[in-house]
């Protein structure tokens, strides 16, 4: 990943390959405050106000909707095998969802501060 970019409402990521192509998804981003690539590069988790915590393809089409959440959440990341997302925000609740189900799977913690950045 090479940066992401939040502008206007409008979410920017660019993607480096191996064989230096690129990769840029544009994606109408009201109320989005995070977004992370998976490790395969085929999907992108999307956080932002009022609990929003969806799985996208590259193509912006929703593949996933987490339910439950209902403070902002203002990061999120990926599991290494692209099996799982953490996610945190407001309510200082670090989570661990299943991406292939949309179920919770554990609370790693809660903080007295909201979550800013969740590196995995």
């Amino acid at each position: 990943r090479l940066a992401t970019a939040h502008l206007k409402h409008i979410v920017m990521t660019i993607v480096i390959g191996v064989f230096l192509t690129s990769q840029m998804v544009v994606a109408q981003a009201e109320g989005i405050i995070a977004t992370a690539w998976s490790p395969d590069g085929s999907m992108i988790a999307v956080s932002g106000i009022d609990g929003l915590l969806q799985i996208r393809d590259t193509s912006n089409q929703i593949i996933r909707t987490f339910m439950g959440l209902t403070t902002d959440i203002s990061s999120v990341d990926w599991s290494p095998d692209s099996t799982k997302i953490v996610s945190g925000g407001d309510d200082g609740v670090v989570r661990v969802w299943d991406a292939n189900n949309g179920q919770q799977l554990a609370v790693l913690g809660t903080f007295e501060a909201y979550i800013f950045q969740i590196n995995t």
